[in-house]
Parts: structure tokens; C-alpha cells; sequence
């Protein structure tokens, strides 16, 4: 140690904004499904703006980015953000990482949030086709903030862990893969027949 200073592993890693949604703009993202998304101030985790998606039937919400936000997950990267949805049930709720391409349903990584079957899930999705890389049980409350974090290892494995409003975790679920190793990110809320709306706000990585 010199000067008293015992190295930089004793500093914490710095917080990088991906997007806080305060510029009230989504012209970085591409919209790929018929869904509304667009900024809101009617509900905020913090700041003025969030994210929000509007669904009914078929015409699900999804937007994908992989150009113009701060910055993009890759693989040692740590992956959080807030998701907010209403009391349906029949509802899902996902984050693409590692996304290919601005298309519907790229190639790419999913957190899944299916209050509908009660799973929470990290999904890979290769020529349109989804597979659950693992799935574990789930109950979410309606109507409150969750805060969601993404553990992206250098060696591939991943893991997502969700808690409610007040830091109580609930879920937590692991995978592995090593078919993408960074890319854009997007989101997507999709129902069953049901008019349902996710507000998404706050995406830090470290």
C-alpha cells in the first residue's frame, strides 16, 4: 500500500445509464410487433418518464434496439432494471439481451416475467423459435415496482433475480449458453385477449 491507498479492486464498479427514458424519445429502438410503446409521465420508478407498453389480443408490444442507447450488455456485464405491471394475470412481461437484429423475436436472450403460468425464466430464441433455458416458480404482485438484475458471467452462465417493492427477492433463476455473447437489448408485453399495460423505467448496467 502507498499513500495509504490499497488499489483499485476496493473501488465500486461504476453505474452506466442505458436508458432512463428522460429524453422522451424511443427513436433509438425499432418497433417490431403492433403493440403502443411509447414514454409516459402518468407512472415513473424515477424521474419524469418510463417506458410503457399497451397490448390487447394479438397485437403484442416489442421493441428492439441495438444502436444509438449509452451503452449494450455483453458478457461480465450486470444487467438491472424496474418493471411495473397491472392486475391481469394472463399477461408476460420480458428484456431482450443480446439481441441480433431489430426484428420480431431475434435471436437473442429473454428474462421472462409470466405472471400468467406463474414462472419466472431465461429464454433463448434462435431463428424465431423461444427455448427456456430454465424456468422456476413464481408468484408477482400487481400494480408495485419490481426490480429486476441480470448476472451475464464471462463463461456464459446467467442468472436473473427479481424482487418486489420492498427488496424481498421473488425468484431467482440460472442458465448457461455461449451462443451470443453481447448485442442490443428490447423489450416485450404480450397478453391472452386481455387489454393489458408494463411500465418499464430505470436500465443500469455495471
Amino acid at each position: 500500500m502507498v499513500g495509504g491507498f490499497d488499489g483499485w479492486a476496493t473501488l465500486p464498479m461504476p453505474t452506466v445509464e442505458i436508458d432512463y427514458y428522460e429524453d422522451n424519445d424511443l427513436g433509438e429502438y425499432t418497433k417490431t410487433r403492433n403493440g403502443s410503446s411509447s414514454t409516459t409521465t402518468t407512472d415513473s420508478y424515477e424521474g419524469s418518464y418510463a417506458l410503457e407498453q399497451t397490448f390487447s389480443g394479438t397485437n403484442y408490444a416489442e421493441i428492439q434496439s441495438t444502436s444509438g442507447l449509452n451503452a449494450y450488455p455483453k458478457q461480465g456485464d450486470t444487467v438491472t432494471w424496474h418493471v411495473k405491471r397491472n392486475s391481469n394475470t394472463d399477461t408476460a412481461y420480458a428484456l431482450f439481451y443480446a439481441v441480433q437484429s431489430e426484428t420480431d423475436s431475434p435471436d437473442s436472450y429473454q428474462v421472462d416475467i409470466r405472471p400468467a403460468n406463474g414462472s419466472f425464466r431465461i429464454v433463448k430464441w434462435s431463428s424465431g423459435s423461444p427455448t427456456a433455458l430454465n424456468s422456476v416458480s413464481a408468484s408477482y404482485p400487481s400494480n408495485e415496482w419490481m426490480t429486476v438484475k441480470l448476472d451475464w458471467g464471462n463463461d456464459g452462465s446467467m442468472t436473473a433475480t427479481i424482487e418486489d417493492s420492498t427488496g424481498t427477492e421473488i425468484a431467482s433463476v440460472s442458465a448457461s449458453d455461449t451462443a451470443y455473447s453481447s448485442g442490443g437489448i428490447g423489450f416485450r408485453a404480450n397478453d391472452k385477449g386481455q387489454q393489458a399495460s408494463m411500465q418499464v423505467d430505470g436500465v443500469d448496467m455495471v
